[in-house]
């Protein structure tokens, strides 16, 4: 198996919203091949007795940890469920380098009442640059409606976006981690970098003139390869 076909598996499998079954149709394996997967990348077994979770909150719910989590991560590393069927709703997922373990985990802290299982081994690969074996660790929580409205804020057209209306109750906590996900110092420039080339030039002016007129902190826009992110200068 390749590994792109092997991630999506290990994805099915730890978001638990299709059953084993479906699996081996869908890739065409057996439980050998899903019994080498699992014990490969050390992932726990599926309970049968898991209880359902039901979770009726909604984004006004939302603890001040878990909305500032939210809101840096999404524009950060984080990413939410494309709604497809047979599911109705979305869920949230999470993905940090094994570097990055601590960092995860206090995430999953945050969020874990939307969680069945905490961090686990998502990816193994052999850097191309040295032979070193690299690791990535991922918790996705359940689906449910506060995600389904979080989806259809920030991806209203299947693809993410900034808003104002999305950042707006951005803070210092949110913006740590949004720094924690794609931000970076260089020394020899004495900047601070955020990546923001995911964004357009729109959405990138947007987050520069709010985190000046919010934090005082001025990013200038940098275009790179037909793409932008933000820099401040020390």
């Amino acid at each position: 198996m390749n590994q792109d076909k092997i991630q999506n598996i290990i994805h099915d499998y730890v978001d638990e919203t299709i059953s084993v079954k479906e699996i081996y149709k869908k890739y065409n394996i057996n439980s050998g091949n899903l019994q080498y997967i699992r014990k490969k990348f050390k992932l726990n077994t599926r309970i049968k007795s898991h209880p359902h979770k039901i979770i009726t909150k909604t984004c006004t719910d939302l603890s001040y940890e878990q909305n500032q989590l939210l809101i840096g991560t999404l524009l950060g590393d984080g990413n939410l469920w494309k709604i497809k069927e047979p599911q109705k709703n979305s869920g949230f997922r999470i993905e940090h380098c094994e570097a990055q373990k601590p960092y995860i985990e206090y995430k999953y802290d945050i969020l874990k009442e939307f969680c069945y299982d905490k961090p686990l081994v998502y990816r193994e690969k052999v850097s191309p640059n040295s032979d070193i074996l690299c690791k990535s660790f991922a918790f996705t929580t359940i689906r449910c409606s506060l995600f389904t409205e979080l989806y259809r804020k920030w991806y209203p057209n299947g693809t993410k976006i900034v808003t104002i209306n999305n950042i707006v109750d951005i803070d210092p906590m949110g913006l740590a981690m949004w720094y924690m996900d794609d931000g970076s110092y260089s020394g020899k420039s004495n900047s601070l970098q955020l990546c923001t080339m995911g964004f357009s030039l729109e959405e990138n002016q947007l987050l520069s003139e709010f985190i000046l007129k919010k934090f005082q902190i001025l990013f200038k826009i940098v275009p790179r390869h037909n793409q932008y992110y933000l820099c401040s200068y020390g």
